[in-house]
């Protein structure tokens, strides 16, 4: 008798166990940004690990298209800036 109910008592134990843990796969925020200028900081986010460097960048508008791609590097690529 002692056997059954422990039986019973630990398939329960496990049913909500298993009942009770399953993943959300559905969230319901959707933080998805199309525009860099969608972006929304938090007031309370103070830029602590941002350091603010000063740069004069002078280039020839030879393109038709008015677009310049510039890079900014911390070192010499070929030494292994980033």
């Amino acid at each position: 008798m002692k056997l059954t109910q422990f039986f019973t008592v630990f398939l329960l134990a496990v049913g909500l166990v298993f009942a009770s843990c399953h993943k959300n796969n559905d969230p319901d925020t959707d933080n998805s940004i199309d525009d860099f200028l969608d972006l929304k900081v938090s007031e309370s986010f103070l830029f602590e690990s941002f350091t603010d460097y000063g740069t004069s960048i002078k280039i020839d508008n030879n393109k038709t298209s008015g677009v310049e791609i510039i890079q900014i590097y911390d070192a010499h690529p070929n030494n292994g800036g980033k």
